[in-house]
């Protein structure tokens, strides 16, 4: 079903993917599983990224010497996107490990 999802939604999963903390760096596994068309997925990630890269260039420019706050919550961001991602995985997992074993049944 993840490869069906993908093949069907993939190009608005890799552009709104590189948008978001910790599923930017694993968007391209799902997009290879699904041997998503490399231009069409270079593509995507280059749309997705610009406005990803632009926040963060403007947050830098207008923070400036406030940098420390948020360093101070990125992390804590970070370690919830992690949790998160780590749970969604075992999910995945578990329910693939699942259906396999009812279909051996």
């Amino acid at each position: 079903e993840a490869e069906k999802f993908f093949q069907k939604n993939g190009k608005l999963a890799v552009f709104t993917g590189r948008m978001l903390p910790a599923v930017r760096t694993v968007i391209s596994l799902p997009a290879g599983i699904a041997k998503m068309d490399f231009k069409t997925f270079t593509v995507y990630t280059i749309l997705g990224s610009i406005p990803w890269n632009m926040t963060l260039t403007y947050l830098g420019i207008v923070l400036g010497q406030n940098w420390h706050l948020i360093l101070q919550y990125s992390t804590l961001i970070d370690s919830a996107a992690i949790i998160a991602l780590i749970v969604l995985i075992a999910y995945f997992y578990l329910s693939a490990k699942q259906r396999k074993s009812v279909f051996n049944e």
